[in-house]
């Protein structure tokens, strides 16, 4: 065995011993408080994980989600911007073709207010790459328009194939960039909060564990540190009561708790008779002088104190007096109450 493994032994040892010297209502606390503090760091810990968990689902739910509808919106919108301008190729009323340019102004003034609102939340390279060429494919669009006005359909088609076209593309571009950029960041929460919700899980399911392993541990400990002396004890008055309650033995528990107390109690207690048992024996000879059994009273001799043991409470008949005479036989003489005592 190595040096380590034996000091390693010989701490758990020591320790083992301590515990062992502790009362059972200093165990029970310690046991107890063990398992309160246990219970409180698995609730804190438990608290701090639904926190960090928590902040998984509010990143997402108050700022990807939001971003990822208002990318959606402005994909939605552009698009639909690029209808209106075929839409209006096609007319050739005036009336109906200022209420779609009405449209087309309100769909423009969405867009710039979406694109602003989503550079409040995130300013990345798709974003400004939709800001910076919307303004240059607005100028195509008054173009386009302008034309398509004035009938020359043409000459409208081919502005809409050629530079709006190419101002289209990257902006449409863009924004199927953008949208594919927040889902991929909503992607990325959410498997870091599964991540981290499964580790919780791991954490708090190993700590419960722990618990009720240490709990049962603790528990057992203190129920064979409890039920082993009290054995011990109940065997000890067994064998001292089937010996015919010799007053020489005592009681040895090797623990410091309260059932060695109560051990110590009851050594007492047999010390105590044996001292009162001596004491008779010795009076026993006066006694039976002094006893008249027609009057049933005891004549004190002048060496006899009335405060001993021999003496009843009331002056009467002496209690000790009817211990002897209640022994089997008449006239015990000392040596058979000395046979009581080993």
């Amino acid at each position: 065995m190595s040096s380590t493994e034996i000091r390693g032994k010989h701490i758990i040892t020591k320790r083992i011993g301590r515990l062992n010297r502790m009362t059972i209502k200093q165990k029970l606390i310690i046991s107890f408080t063990t398992i309160l503090i246990i219970l409180a760091g698995v609730g804190i810990f438990s608290i701090n994980a639904l926190k960090e968990v928590n902040e998984h689902s509010t990143t997402i739910a108050s700022e990807i989600i939001p971003q990822i509808n208002l990318a959606n919106t402005i994909n939605f919108e552009i698009a639909r911007f690029r209808s209106f301008e075929f839409q209006h190729m096609t007319l050739t009323d005036t009336q109906a073709m200022d209420d779609l340019e009405v449209r087309m102004t309100d769909m423009n003034t969405s867009i710039i207010a979406h694109i602003q609102e989503f550079q409040s939340m995130e300013n990345n390279t798709e974003i400004e790459t939709i800001s910076s060429n919307w303004d240059a494919y607005l100028l195509e669009d008054e173009k386009l328009v302008e034309e398509s006005r004035k009938l020359n359909k043409a000459e409208a088609l081919v502005l809409i194939k050629a530079t709006s076209k190419e101002k289209y593309d990257i902006i449409a571009e863009a924004a199927l960039a953008l949208v594919a950029v927040e889902v991929e960041e909503s992607n990325a929460a959410s498997t870091a909060g599964n991540v981290t919700y499964q580790k919780i899980s791991s954490a708090i399911i190993i700590l419960i564990i722990v618990a009720v392993l240490l709990g049962a541990s603790m528990a057992l400990f203190i129920i064979i540190s409890i039920t082993k002396p009290l054995g011990h004890l109940k065997k000890l008055l067994g064998e001292l009561a089937s010996k015919g309650g010799d007053l020489t033995q005592t009681i040895e528990i090797k623990s410091k708790d309260e059932i060695a107390e109560l051990a110590t109690a009851v050594n007492q207690f047999i010390q105590n008779i044996r001292t009162i048992i001596q004491e008779v024996n010795l009076r026993a000879d006066g006694v039976e002088e002094a006893y008249h059994p027609r009057t049933g009273r005891v004549r004190y001799h002048p060496g006899t104190r009335k405060d001993s043991p021999i003496q009843g409470s009331n002056g009467g008949s002496p209690v000790l007096l009817n211990i002897l005479l209640s022994l089997p036989g008449k006239g015990h003489r000392p040596g058979q109450a000395n046979a009581c005592i080993s």
